[in-house]
């Protein structure tokens, strides 16, 4: 069944709840030609600006005029590796208003840039920072909040003073990765809990997946074995008015500050108390069931999509869940709308980012932007194919009817009232340049690097790139060959194959398949036969018949380690450690290459009628119809490195 077959019928399916928006195709220009960096990481709005934080910079640009304007560190900026902005905000008679300033964290300290008189000034450690990497900045009511990987920092503007916090009670780890802060409480996310700074009782709070601890609204801090956080990695905090919102990894938390005054109030409390004082624990920790559905396997969409389901599913009793509710606690995870488990995986609960307007939440993730209606309780699902230019988001801002979205390969804009996209794309090239296996086809040329493939098109000049977010399993790639319509990829979890007609992924490992091993070293595609080399044997397989095949060195191959293969019309050749092997198509018969030795084969190469091995020992050539030639390396010589022998095996057998 094809990609959009598939799709078709899902969105039949799931028209109530994630309603397709009726819009025109999205206009497209160069992040270049607008932003003064193109790796774009966090996006702010205030007042009549949006400011991009990016790699060289910052860009501006005004609402009003539709103007853009950058700022360097030839303006003030203490570096250009800019990775938040925050506008200072102070609070009005009936609403929080934008003041001039505006506060930037980077890699080497914190930088404010007051527009009433455009003039700069940097903080650092030695002013009273934690530390110089800035992740995160809460800026509101004559207080400047900023994280760190070291812990977090407050600044009183009025008294110029720094106060500083390394540790915080209850939480296992300092590094910051989101900060709030309002009139009543400092809220500060990190990965590995969240922590609340009680302003009235001058107390910290804390909230993690083992114990949690809280000041009651008599005062007195109360200790729970565990809080309701569907994960302790935090990515975002945002307030409006008495509302709370905390983007985790695992889903939406929304928090409302009640203000208990009545009796009736305190005893709903109190009740709500005495629920959570005993809930059992988690039968096993989080991490080892994690290790554990994916030992194996190829830790694919799907299955993690259902890791998070049956997780949720399990996460607390419903006297606790309505106990947490009493006490102003709601969980919301998208995926878990979706009832059918195949299409569950194209929903990610991963919350990156996020931004609240008239009782929407826009959440940021790493499958595309979602929409909460707080009063409807309805979602909203948008991706690339919609109009957005990547599905990949890190930030969001709002301004009016229009929402900024901040993603991998550039930036979107989109009307939330007349449907409309406009993308400013930046394409990435190569996400390393480890090249470890080249391929190509009619589509362009295909390149594997450590931990994704790339596929470069030189009509367009344009690069695509497929990370395991895009569906490539494996956390390591080792090879890969392109034949016809798939990309044949070998990892250190399996094969994934890419099927380019449809962009549909199809995984072959070793516990659901006739793989010897899930450690892949070297593929080749011979025709209708895909040949697989592992650590520990070789693998044929029919891709017509879906047979499997296993070869061994108890079948007469010459080593179990496969470090390369080749193909003729008549032949396959392995190179193994332990030499050369020649198998027959003829006879179904294997033989060893007796001219080599037991030495490592660390390259092959065939071409019009010519054969090029590369050993650790020298290099041999081989005539089809005469005898070997050997390149031997004199002892006095270094070895030469295994790079420059797999080229010289490619010129030579390419007939030069």
């Amino acid at each position: 069944m094809t990609r959009d077959i598939v799709l078709g019928i899902y969105y039949v399916l799931m028209i109530s709840l994630f309603p397709v928006w009726n819009q025109s195709r999205a206009d497209e220009a160069e992040i270049s030609e607008i932003l003064v960096g193109q790796d774009l990481r966090y996006v702010e709005v205030g007042g009549d600006y949006l400011w991009f934080a990016t790699n060289k910079g910052v860009s501006r640009y005004n609402i009003d005029t539709k103007l853009w304007s950058s700022f360097t560190s030839k303006d003030g900026l203490i570096s250009n590796q800019v990775n938040c902005i925050a506008i200072e905000w102070k609070e009005g008679v009936f609403r929080k208003n934008p003041t001039q300033r505006v506060w930037f964290g980077t890699d080497s300290g914190l930088s404010v840039y007051d527009m009433k008189d455009n003039s700069w000034q940097s903080y650092t450690v030695k002013d009273g920072l934690i530390a110089n990497k800035i992740k995160c900045i809460s800026a509101r009511r004559d207080w400047i909040w900023v994280g760190t990987e070291q812990g977090a920092s407050a600044y009183q503007r009025k008294k110029d003073r720094w106060q500083s916090y390394s540790t915080f009670s209850g939480i296992a780890s300092p590094f910051v990765t989101a900060i709030y802060h309002d009139s009543a409480y400092v809220w500060i996310g990190t990965n590995s809990g969240l922590a609340r700074y009680n302003y009235k009782y001058k107390q910290w709070e804390h909230f993690t997946r083992q114990s949690s601890s809280w000041i009651s609204a008599r005062g007195g801090n109360r200790g729970m074995p565990r809080s309701p956080l569907p994960s302790e990695q935090i990515y975002d905090i945002q307030g409006s008015g008495d509302v709370i919102y905390v983007a985790t990894d695992n889903g939406l938390v929304i928090v409302t500050n009640k203000k208990f005054r009545s009796g009736v109030d305190f005893a709903r409390a109190d009740k709500a108390y005495s629920q959570l004082k005993g809930p059992e624990r988690y039968n096993a920790d989080l991490r080892t069931r994690s290790r554990r559905l994916s030992r194996g396997a190829n830790a694919a969409r799907l299955r993690a999509a259902e890791a998070e389901y049956s997780r949720a599913q399990r996460s607390f009793t419903r006297n606790e869940v309505e106990a947490w509710a009493a006490l102003g606690w709601q969980i919301y995870q998208p995926s878990m709308v979706v009832q059918d488990k195949e299409k569950r995986g194209l929903i990610s609960d991963r919350i990156l980012a996020l931004q609240i307007s008239a009782g929407q939440v826009w959440m940021a993730t790493n499958m595309g932007l979602l929409k909460f209606d707080t009063k409807m309780q309805n979602w909203d699902w948008h991706h690339q194919e919609m109009g957005l230019v990547s599905d990949r988001i890190s930030s969001l801002g709002m301004t009016g009817n229009t929402i900024w979205i901040a993603t991998n390969h550039g930036l979107s804009k989109f009307g939330t009232l007349s449907g409309k996209w406009m993308n400013y794309a930046a394409e990435r090239t190569l996400p390393s340049a480890n090249v470890l296996a080249v391929g190509e086809d009619a589509s362009g040329v295909w390149l594997a690097t450590p931990k994704a493939i790339s596929l470069f098109n030189p009509n367009t000049e344009r690069w695509k790139t497929y990370t395991n977010e895009e569906g490539l399993g494996g956390g390591r790639v080792a090879c890969l060959d392109v034949v016809g319509n798939y990309v044949w990829i070998g990892t250190d979890r399996g094969i994934s194959r890419f099927d380019k007609s449809d962009e549909l992924w199809t995984y072959f490992w070793a516990a659901k398949s006739g793989l010897v091993a899930d450690e892949i070293t070297t593929i080749l595609v011979d025709g209708k036969h895909i040949w697989i080399g592992t650590h520990l044997g070789l693998n044929r397989y029919d891709n017509t018949t879906g047979e499997w095949t296993a070869f061994s060195t108890r079948l007469g191959l010459a080593g179990d380690w496969i470090t390369d293969l080749a193909a003729d019309p008549s032949h396959v050749w392995v190179g193994t450690e332990k030499g050369l092997s020649r198998y027959s198509k003829s006879d179904d018969s294997w033989s060893t290459i007796s001219e080599l030795g037991e030495v490592r084969v660390l390259a092959i190469a065939q071409n019009n009628g010519k054969l090029a091995v590369s050993t650790e020992r020298g290099i041999l050539l081989y005539d089809y119809g005469m005898d070997w030639r050997r390149l031997q390396i004199q002892p006095e010589h270094p070895v030469i490195p295994s790079s420059l022998m797999e080229s010289f095996c490619g010129w030579v057998a390419g007939g030069t």
